[in-house]
């Protein structure tokens, strides 16, 4: 999946979406480099580092709405 500019369709914040080792979509918002934990690969998949190590961090540790979008949710939505 190629990273693809989105909006939160619970929060409307901007946010980029890459994609997990296994092939998942995941949003991603840009941040400081003293936030982020989270740097896109030449193939566009999400690497998990320390904080500090990465221009991203998930949407989901910061959405108000994450909650709404869990596995599990009887409304089964998507995050955006």
């Amino acid at each position: 999946m190629a990273n693809v500019m989105g909006k939160c369709r619970s929060c409307g914040k901007e946010l980029i979406w890459a994609s997990t080792a296994a092939g998942k979509k995941m949003p991603l918002e840009a941040c400081s480099l003293a936030e982020g934990n989270l740097r896109i690969d030449q193939h566009g998949i999400a690497r998990v580092g320390k904080v500090g190590t990465g221009p991203y961090r998930s949407h989901f540790a910061t959405c108000p709405n994450a909650a709404d979008w869990r596995k599990g949710n009887s409304d089964g939505g998507d995050a955006a």
